[in-house]
C-alpha cells in the first residue's frame, strides 16, 4: 500500500494539471473569439493614408465617410460602390473639420465594447483579484507551516517581492523540524 503523503501528492498533481488544461482550453477559446469577432467586424476596401484622405477631402472628391473608433471608412465620389479606409491618429480633428467645410457626409460610430473586450481590458484586474483569492491563502498555509510569519503571503501579490519573499524562505533556515519518513 503507498503511504499517504505520495498519494496526496499524486492528487495534488494530477487536481493541478486538470486546471492548467482547462485554463489553456479556456485560453484557447478567448483567443479564437476575438478572431472571430475582429473578422466578422472587417469590410473589404483600399487603405489610403491619412494625408492622401486629406487632400482628396481638399479636393471634394469624398462623398461620405464613417469614423467607428481609430477607423474611417468611406466613399469617394468618382467610384461611390467602392470603400476606402483610414487609420486615424489621436489628433484628427483637421480631417472632420475638412470634411465638415467640405459637405462631406460625416457619421461616428461610438463602438460598442463587447463583454470580450471588457474582459481584455481589465486584464491587470483581474489578475491581481486571482492572484489574491487563490494565491494569498495557499501561500499563508505555506508560510505557517514553514514557521515563518504568515503574513508574508500578502507580498506574493506584489511584484519583484514575490520574488524576493520566495528566495528568503527557500533558503532560511527551517524554523520547522521537517516532517519524519516512517
Amino acid at each position: 500500500m503507498a503511504p499517504k503523503s505520495s498519494l496526496k501528492g499524486a492528487v495534488m498533481l494530477s487536481t493541478l494539471k486538470t486546471i492548467a488544461s482547462l485554463l489553456f482550453v479556456l485560453l484557447c477559446l478567448v483567443l479564437i473569439w476575438g478572431a472571430i469577432e475582429r473578422g466578422r467586424n472587417a469590410t473589404n476596401g483600399t487603405e489610403t493614408s491619412y494625408s492622401d484622405l486629406l487632400n482628396q477631402v481638399q479636393h471634394g472628391q469624398v462623398l461620405d465617410a464613417c469614423v467607428n473608433g481609430t477607423e474611417l471608412w468611406g466613399n469617394l465620389k468618382a467610384s461611390p460602390n467602392d470603400q476606402f479606409f483610414t487609420t486615424l491618429p489621436a489628433d484628427h480633428g483637421d480631417l472632420i473639420q475638412a470634411m465638415i467645410n467640405a459637405g462631406v457626409e460625416v457619421s461616428v460610430n461610438v463602438p460598442r465594447r463587447s463583454l470580450l473586450g471588457r474582459f481584455m481590458n481589465s486584464g491587470p484586474v483581474v489578475t491581481l483579484f486571482v492572484a489574491i483569492v487563490l494565491g494569498v491563502p495557499a501561500f499563508w498555509v505555506l508560510f505557517r507551516k514553514a514557521g515563518h510569519p504568515p503574513a508574508l503571503s500578502i507580498l506574493m501579490i506584489v511584484p519583484i517581492l514575490n520574488l524576493i519573499t520566495l528566495y528568503v524562505v527557500a533558503f532560511s533556515k527551517e524554523s520547522v523540524a521537517p516532517a519524519q519518513k516512517s
